[in-house]
């Protein structure tokens, strides 16, 4: 007997890319003069998992620290 409700495909899930999560960029610069070497560098660390990359975005902008210049990887 086979389930009626066994009829779905299979949908491969991918994590953000780099361009894609471009308008994340944007808040950033409120944190760095190199939003965009912060973003990449949160994407590597979670390999771009979408909720992860949203949640480290959120609470790089709710920090009370500014990241100089260089200092964007550590």
């Amino acid at each position: 007997m086979r389930s009626p409700f066994n009829i779905g495909y299979g949908i491969e899930l991918t994590g953000f890319t780099f361009r894609e999560a471009q308008p994340l960029a944007t808040g950033l610069a409120a944190k760095s003069t190199n939003s965009q070497a912060i973003l990449q560098a949160i994407l590597n660390w979670n390999g771009g998992q979408p909720f992860l990359t949203q949640k480290l975005c959120h609470l790089t902008l709710k920090s009370d620290s500014y990241i100089p210049l260089g200092k964007e990887k550590e």
